[in-house]
């Protein structure tokens, strides 16, 4: 349903629908394609109709109204994270970072799309496999400039765990930062501004499955410049 002038536009609609099944994707928005404008939204691997992890990628362009199919994940996976961010050093514009998942095994790999290439790049790995992670960008930790990655969450081979680490486009490296008071996976997070007493943008960690396998309503926030001295 389109839009009205009674309902001020707080009305979910319909685009099209992604042109094949997936479930235990990621997304994120960034620049889309060459010869497209504005922002996409990204659709990342995950699984499909039949058994096993995808490498799918497709874009979503508003302004289209329609879905274009892109290269596919090098590394095909479920149950990863995405984040837009600054291209790895040396190269210009925002970048899609496909982040952890399974493909049989946890993994920590991570692979940058950059939309202006229409090319998929690897990237330093993360420290420690997650899959059922989130993640979110937000200002690098203190001693580091820029935009950063977060990897928070998720599950690892043992079992849930409350790690969280920062990817540095322009380092190429990951860095391990103050776990989560309270570990989880199939979480949510986002960046935004820090709550009350504190300034700047923080990293918001949202809900899910506990240790103990039972869903968590918590909500705890990373402020990045105060977890590195």
């Amino acid at each position: 349903m389109p839009p009205t002038a009674a309902t001020n536009g707080n009305v979910w609609t319909t685009p099209p629908s992604l042109p094949a099944p997936q479930a235990a994707l990621a997304s994120a928005a960034a620049p889309c394609p060459p010869g497209q404008s504005g922002t996409c939204v990204y659709a990342l691997g995950g699984v499909g109709a039949t058994p096993g992890a995808v490498g799918t990628v497709m874009s979503y362009n508003r302004l289209t109204n329609a879905w274009s199919k892109l290269p596919s994940l090098p590394t095909s996976r479920s149950a990863l994270t995405a984040a837009s961010a600054p291209c790895p050093s040396g190269r210009a514009g925002t970048c899609v970072y496909a982040i952890g998942g399974y493909n049989g095994s946890v993994l920590a790999t991570v692979e940058s799309y950059n939309p202006a290439t229409i090319a998929w790049s690897p990237v330093a790995s993360m420290t420690t496999s997650h899959m059922d992670l989130s993640s979110a960008a937000a200002p690098c930790p203190r001693g580091q400039t820029g935009t950063c990655v977060y990897a928070v969450g998720g599950s690892v081979s043992g079992g849930v765990t409350a790690s969280v680490e920062s990817f540095n486009p322009v380092t190429n490296a990951w860095t391990t930062l103050p776990s989560m008071p309270t570990p989880r996976s199939g979480l949510a997070a986002a960046s935004a501004a820090c709550p009350p007493g504190e300034t700047g943008t923080c990293v918001y960690a949202v809900g899910d499955f506990g240790a103990g396998g039972a869903a968590v309503g918590t909500l705890e926030a990373l402020d990045p410049p105060a977890t590195l001295d």
